[in-house]
């Protein structure tokens, strides 16, 4: 598991904050304002990838508003509901 930490200030002007598990997302997300996030799935190395997707799914606190799919990667859009 990593989780990448920041200051408000620097997520504020983040382009990617990368967190490779469900634990703490929402707080993390939540905290700073953040109501949208994609997850990024590499087809060619998946990792843990299948089982951060189950937990954020099930997630009441996360919809999911659509997918997008090209060669070798697909792309989750969620967004915190609560």
């Amino acid at each position: 598991m990593v989780i990448l930490e920041y200051s408000r200030e620097e997520i504020a002007n983040a382009r990617l904050l990368v967190i490779y598990s469900n634990k703490n997302i929402y707080e993390k997300l939540s905290s700073n304002n953040i109501k949208t996030f994609y997850l990024i799935h590499n087809r060619y190395w998946s990792g843990n990838f299948k089982s951060l997707l189950k937990d954020v799914m099930k997630d009441p606190r996360f919809q999911l508003m659509g997918t997008q799919s090209f060669k070798g990667i697909e792309i989750y859009k969620f967004m915190l509901v609560s």
